[in-house]
This record gives structure tokens, C-alpha cells and sequence, in this order.
């Protein structure tokens, strides 16, 4: 039972560490994102608005992943404090 317990702590700490992850790739994926709107102007408009568009999708694929993450996280929580592990 303790090797369960001790790899129930591991398994909560890397689904909390995995949110962390996404939601800096979303943050990076965003920075990306308004570097390229100051950058439309220097570069050709349709390549510009190409990398805008992508790094809005993955900045959104991100998001949407640290949500799962998050709510992951939060279940394997509750779980623990309701005893149903």
C-alpha cells in the first residue's frame, strides 16, 4: 500500500508539473504571436498573417491542454481527500 501511496504523490506532482508546462508554451506561443502583429509590416503581409494565424492555434492547442491538465489534477485531488483512491 505505501508504494501505491508514494506513486499516487508522483503521479499528482508531474499532472500539476504538466499544467505548469502548457500554460508557458500557451504564454510563448502568445508572445510569438504579437511579435509577428509588430512585425507585419516589415514582411510580406500573407506570411505574416500565416505566422500570426499559427501561433494563435497553438497558443489555443496549449491553453486547451492546460485545461485538461489542470481539471487531471484537480481530480486526482479530490480523490485523494475523498478516500476513493
Amino acid at each position: 500500500m505505501q508504494r501505491f501511496e508514494e506513486e499516487l504523490k508522483m503521479v499528482k506532482a508531474e499532472s500539476f508539473r504538466v499544467g505548469k508546462t502548457f500554460r508557458y508554451m500557451a504564454g510563448e506561443w502568445e508572445t510569438r504571436a504579437k511579435e509577428w502583429v509588430k512585425r507585419a509590416q516589415e514582411v510580406d503581409t500573407q506570411l505574416a498573417r500565416g505566422m500570426i494565424a499559427a501561433c494563435w492555434r497553438h497558443k489555443v492547442t496549449f491553453s486547451r491542454l492546460e485545461e485538461l491538465a489542470e481539471w487531471h489534477h484537480r481530480e486526482l485531488t479530490l480523490q485523494e481527500r475523498l478516500n476513493l483512491s
